[in-house]
């Protein structure tokens, strides 16, 4: 295996000896060269470059122009690189006057936080052939849509003169690359445009073609809620499947596909510099090609190429930026270096928030910060998934001063209004664990079932008003009351066995009889009224506090789950992951348990026997829940039907399918409340 000594670079997208190839002709047409110089290039890389040595090619379009980038993966500081001195002088030697020749640091780091699509060459072994004049066909295809380009050849020098290359090319397309599983499903559904696997000739693939290899879409025969196709893994990329099991599963090599598709790890790799041959090691592919220095003068043929689209990444992207130290000479009719814009990207935001907005602007023009922020609301507008999509940060250890939202309660609350508006939601995390705690809470949106039967709702800190300018309040010495919902969907407030507020789950709260204390301010008074008729006051609400406590409000869901309706995520360093969350089913002892296991899990988790409306819309809420976890299309119904628990059957409609289930009903069945009702909104202030 080739080893580059590049993979532990840790300074994120920056070079720190470069040397910069400027073409003539920007500023005055007359001067542009009517050839390219690939085979002048090529020869100073034959002459410079000797067994051992590793080099970097970067090609990367500005405005108007290509630039053509030579580094040293191993020097930190300008002007240290052998390598590079030696070219240097080749290039002089070879290269026409007019060509401007600069060293010094550049830095990948302004393309941005957010993925560029970015794919990799690479073969079926033992697959040899030219790659003819990749990388000008690509920067000419994107150009013919206003795509810039990045390039990039990792070379390393073999002992018996030809280059071990690993080549990539990052487009900054008008569609993000996608993030999570919907985001996936639609990427192979309708694959973006790739202009590496369009220019490719055919020995060769990109590797974001990949996953069409082992994943494919189809309708789900629930009727998704989404009315879009599900994705399912193609024969040819299943394990085997065993005797008891009715849902096969992906294999490594389906796996690693689907994560080449989402292009996160690829692109981290081009701003590090990074082969990461490993990244492919389940595949039947080669990343790394063995190429001769004709083949490397085919690939240079941009030298010069007065074409070109900048990065801009909705206006939060920009090119990468060189700082000249020396410059060896000057380009003709081209605007000096020292004069050329060379700002550098500014440090990475220290907040998440600020973080988060800065990674969807460079995916989205239009997002927005939510001013003045009310409970339940995202923080910003605008994401890959939309111009207004919403997004929420999360962190359940998050203090009262950081703007995170903390509490499943709230949670519920943005996710229900997403949802409620047909909105993809997206939370972000700062960590795995918070995003596995944001999963579960979004998953089953209630908090716990007693053994009485009963559901618990999670609850927000907000005061319930009395309806006479007051608010609830209960003795700080009483047990935590908690909101729950009987199998019959009558809400209750209980505190240690005692009923304080009763009525149906779809009673505002604002109609329900509290036997509770109430807290008034009539003046510099301060009054707190009891049920048996007894009257406490006091001077200040500190004084108050120490023996009265605030009643929070109970939040319902407006989908039994939101499993495959929501996409948590979270940060790690400066990328942005999915998460997803561990099969509900799942068992210690069978990691991938049969259909009968997951309906059963399903049915006791969000319905109960009851005698309400049947658990209504029962095949688009387990469409959902099961194609977030399913790496196959589901069965036909009828086999869902055989599978369902004891005593439970299901209820048709006219096409056989199944819409809601005889004695059953949603644990917290709210999918047909108002927003307001259901996130127990009041008048409260």
């Amino acid at each position: 295996m080739t080893h580059f000594p590049n993979e532990q670079r840790d300074n994120l997208g920056e070079r720190g000896d470069a040397l910069v190839i400027t073409p003539s002709g920007l500023t005055e047409r007359r001067y542009q060269l009517e050839r390219t110089f690939g085979g002048e290039c090529a020869a100073a890389l034959d002459a410079a470059v000797s067994p051992g040595d590793s080099f970097e090619t970067l090609v990367v379009t500005q405005d108007g122009y290509t630039e053509v980038v030579f580094a040293d993966p191993t020097a930190q500081e300008p002007n240290t690189s052998t390598v590079l001195d030696r070219l240097a002088v080749e290039l002089e030697a070879r290269l026409p006057d007019w060509i401007g020749l600069a060293r010094g640091t550049y830095d990948l780091s302004a393309l941005g936080t957010a993925p560029l699509p970015t794919s990799r060459v690479v073969r079926d072994a033992g697959v040899t052939g030219s790659l003819g004049n990749l990388f000008r066909a690509v920067v000419e295809s994107n150009e013919s849509h206003a795509v810039g380009t990045v390039g990039q050849l990792l070379c390393s020098r073999r002992h018996d003169g030809r280059f071990s290359v690993v080549c990539r090319v990052a487009s900054d397309s008008f569609r993000a690359a996608p993030l999570g599983r919907r985001a996936l499903t639609a990427a192979v559904a309708e694959p973006p445009v790739d202009a590496l696997a369009k220019e490719l000739p055919g020995e060769y693939r990109s590797s974001r073609e990949l996953v069409q290899l082992y994943w494919e879409t189809r309708e789900s025969p629930l009727r998704s809620l989404s009315k879009s196709a599900v994705l399912h893994v193609r024969r040819a990329g299943q394990l085997p499947k065993g005797e008891l099991e009715e849902f096969v599963q992906a294999s490594p090599a389906a796996r690693r596909a689907l994560t080449l598709a989402s292009g996160t790890r690829a692109y981290d790799n081009l701003l590090h510099g990074r082969s990461d041959p490993a990244l492919y090691d389940p595949l039947e592919v080669e990343p790394t090609l063995t190429v001769s220095t004709s083949t490397l003068a085919d690939l240079l043929a941009v030298v010069p190429l007065y074409t070109g689209t900048p990065i801009r990444g909705g206006g939060a992207r920009s090119a990468p930026a060189f700082e000249p130290v020396e410059t060896l000479r000057e380009a003709v009719a081209s605007p000096p270096r020292s004069k050329r814009s060379t700002q550098r990207r500014s440090p990475s935001p220290t907040s998440l928030l600020a973080w988060v907005e800065q990674w969807c602007r460079e995916q989205s023009p239009t997002v927005t910060t939510v001013e003045d922020r009310s409970r339940g609301s995202p923080h910003l507008r605008g994401s890959p998934y939309g111009e207004a999509a919403p997004v929420v940060i999360v962190d359940p250890s998050a203090s009262s001063t950081d703007p995170a939202v903390s509490a499943a309660g709230e949670l519920i609350m943005v996710a229900n209004r997403a949802v409620r508006a047909g909105e993809q939601l997206l939370v972000v995390t700062p960590s795995p664990s918070a995003a596995a705690w944001a999963g579960r809470v979004l998953a089953v949106p209630y908090d716990r079932v007693l053994e009485t039967g009963h559901t618990v709702l999670y609850t927000v800190p907000d005061l319930i008003p009395d309806g006479t300018g007051g608010v609830f309040v209960r003795s700080q010495s009483s047990p935590t009351p908690t909101w729950q919902v009987s199998p019959e969907s009558t809400k209750r407030l209980v505190s240690g066995g005692e009923v304080l507020a009763e009525g149906s789950l779809s009673t505002p709260l604002t109609e329900l009889s509290f036997v509770l204390p109430r807290f008034s301010g009539d003046g510099d008074q301060i009054r707190v009224s009891r049920p048996d008729g007894r009257t406490d006051t006091f001077d200040t609400v500190a004084e108050c506090t120490e023996e009265y406590a605030g009643i929070s409000r109970p939040v319902g869901s407006v989908w039994p789950t939101f499993r495959g309706l929501v996409t948590v995520s979270y940060r790690d360093g400066h990328r942005l992951y999915a998460h997803r969350p561990d099969t509900q089913w799942s068992q210690s002892t069978a990691p991938a348990t049969d259909l009968q296991t997951a309906i059963q899990t399903f049915v006791s988790t969000y319905t109960v026997q009851s005698t309400g409306t049947g658990a209504a819309q029962f095949n688009q809420v387990l469409d959902g829940w099961l194609h977030d976890q399913l790496d196959c299309q589901m069965p036909p119904e009828a086999m869902l039907a055989l599978r369902l628990p004891a005593r439970v059957s299901p209820r048709t409609g006219p096409a056989g399918d199944i819409t809601a289930l005889h004695g059953r009903d949603w644990r917290v069945p709210m999918v047909g409340c108002s927003l307001d009702r259901v996130n127990a909104r009041t008048e409260a202030r």
